[in-house]
């Protein structure tokens, strides 16, 4: 009886038999692992396009490619969309044959490949994304999960590996995302094993370097190759794999709901430019990925630079501004963070985060830089801070240097660690907490719940009271926030502030460009807090305003109509606030007046 030889495949056949196999038999845990990573990801690409067209308002452009020797793709392309510039969702199949070099190659990684061959079939596939959005302090992000395998004559895997990561490239760098991005990864590694995410966070900043520049492409993420049987067996692996790209879209719409209606300038959508000259250097000088595609024979070349941006510039000798929110982002990039540990140091900050809370850069006392935001936001230019030497009247040539009237005075004192905290509960506990809006309150008060933002929530206060109010320029964004938080309870107002991306982004265009460097973790607690002083524009009340209390402090103090915040019973009613602050001593503080120059 003659004995059946067992069946050979070539990869053109075995792609034909792949496709017979999807087209007429339901793929189940039993089927090969490359169909179910395929069925995989091709539910993910719809699931993430569906999502972003509903982030965009603009669908995606749609393309089915094939292979001529077997496999093909789908690429899913957005361009100049309301807020994506660019965007792909990309899926490629390839069967092809590796000749010989290549194999050796190969084994220098995975020792499982066949040797003593001329020839070996081979598998690959894999989910690509890069989403540009068209906001510059919306950063682009970076995901790639695959899967290859060679083959046996007969079609069967003879050796298999994963790769995949996701990483995060900001123009604008804003802690909270970064953390916020590490985190969700994290917890993806986690469940799997707790060495995965150190071990592929530095995969990835290693990898995405542009090592000619000396700086990361961007604030990292994870990134892992060769992932094959020495680390765990393919049921494990590929569990893994699914948690992870399914863990992309809450590590990033978050993030991209946030940032993407933020007001910005020309300048800084110049410097996203440069940033994106930066993404295509690595992208067509390092990138394992792009090399490997565009030296494919009959690959797809539009799908595979589909990761380049719609535009990028070149500067020459281009330089950020000493201590400029730009220069803060390239310190960053030279020097990778462990974005995670900073989570892990603060776990009040990781609860917050976790709830969604916000975290701005501190503010430096300079009267400069208040003096800016101020009229970024819409105030009069004939309004400016000004330094405030003394709180005594008597010390009259001090105060001399200081234009009246002064229409609200702002300090900064020292902070120990917990002092928004213990602020608010040490305060008495038959004091209400403020609740009021409208013709209810004598002065308007504004809750924080911004972290690191007391100098903006001190300014706040300073512009929507009193005679500042007279200097608001109309149409401004001042005037619109504070006509839209007048009748505005405490919970609402809260939510009000939380959301205006214009004030936000107000407030980080100056918070990086005092004399001293911003902190490299903005969740940390800053050591000084600022307050208000500002006299009511109904009552002539003076009351201290500071956005981790209960609400207003009534200063006891009542001031005529023709008395400022630097008269005598002004100053009085500050110093004995401060003193009563420091339990009998004097604190050290610094003070700002905000004052009426002609």
């Amino acid at each position: 009886m003659a004995i059946q030889k067992p069946t050979k495949f070539d990869a053109r056949s075995l792609a034909e038999l792949d496709e017979r196999t999807k087209r007429e038999q339901e793929i189940t845990n039993e089927s090969p692992m490359r169909l179910r990573m395929e069925k995989f990801i091709r539910e993910q690409q719809q699931e993430i396009v569906s999502a972003l067209e509903e982030v965009d308002g603009k669908s995606f452009r749609e393309d089915t490619w094939t292979r001529p020797n077997g496999g093909g793709g789908l690429s899913c392309v957005l361009q100049e969309g309301n807020v994506f510039e660019k965007a792909g969702v990309n899926i490629s199949v390839v069967y092809g044959t590796l000749p010989k070099p290549a194999i050796s190659k190969m084994r220098e990684n995975h020792k499982s490949v066949a040797e003593d061959v001329e020839n070996l079939d081979f598998y690959a596939l894999g989910l690509s994304l890069v989403l540009h959005p068209r906001n510059p302090m919306a950063p682009t992000v970076h995901l790639n999960y695959r899967y290859f395998e060679t083959m046996r004559p007969d079609g069967t895997s003879q050796a298999w590996w994963f790769g995949g990561g996701s990483d995060l490239t900001p123009s604008y760098l804003f802690d909270e995302d970064a953390v916020h991005f590490h985190k969700t990864l994290k917890e993806a590694c986690d469940k799997h094993d707790k060495d995965y995410y150190p071990r592929f966070k530095k995969w990835c900043d290693d990898y995405f370097s542009n090592k000619h520049r000396g700086e990361s492409r961007g604030v990292g993420g994870i990134f892992f190759d060769d992932l094959d049987d020495t680390v765990a067996d393919s049921e494990n692996t590929f569990a893994f794999i699914q948690d992870c790209l399914k863990s992309f879209l809450p590590s990033y719409l978050p993030i991209i709901e946030k940032r993407k209606d933020m007001a910005f300038t020309e300048k800084e959508k110049e410097w996203q430019q440069v940033r994106r000259g930066r993404y295509v250097e690595f992208n067509l000088v390092h990138d394992r990925g792009t090399s490997f595609g565009l030296n494919v024979p009959g690959s797809r070349v539009e799908s595979i630079l589909m990761s380049l941006p719609l535009t990028a510039s070149w500067r020459y000798m281009y330089e950020p501004e000493p201590r400029s929110r730009e220069q803060r982002l390239v310190e960053v990039l030279k020097n990778p963070k462990e974005w995670s540990f900073i989570n892990s140091l603060h776990l009040n900050t990781a609860a917050n985060m976790a709830a969604g809370k916000k975290y701005f850069i501190p503010l430096e006392s300079n009267p400069e830089l208040f003096t800016e935001l101020i009229h970024k936001l819409g105030m009069s230019k004939r309004l400016a801070f000004h330094d405030l030497l003394t709180l005594s009247p008597s010390d009259a040539e001090l105060l001399a240097f200081v234009p009246r009237p002064a229409l609200a005075l702002v300090l900064v004192i020292p902070a120990p660690d917990g002092y928004a905290i213990r602020t608010f509960q040490e305060e008495e506990k038959d004091v209400p907490v403020h609740d009021k809006k409208g013709d209810e309150e004598d002065v308007m008060f504004y809750y924080q719940t911004v972290g690191n933002a007391c100098g903006l929530y001190a300014t706040l206060h300073a512009l929507s009271n009193g005679g500042a109010r007279e200097f608001v320029e109309p149409g401004t964004h001042i005037a619109r926030l504070i006509e839209q938080c007048t009748p505005l309870n405490r919970a609402q107002r809260i939510e009000a502030l939380e959301s205006d991306s214009e004030l936000a982004a107000a407030h980080a265009s100056v918070a990086s460009r005092g004399d001293t460097a911003p902190p490299a973790d903005c969740t940390a607690e800053p050591p000084f807090a600022y307050m208000a002083f500002v006299k009511s524009h109904k009552s002539g009340k003076v009351y201290q305003l500071e956005g981790c209390r209960k609400g207003p402090v009534d200063l006891e103090c009542v001031l005529s109509e023709d008395e400022d915040m630097l008269s005598e019973k002004g100053l009085n009613a500050v110093r004995k606030f401060v003193v009563e602050a420091g339990k009998g001593a004097e604190v050290g503080y610094s003070a700002m007046a905000l004052s009426v120059t002609e």
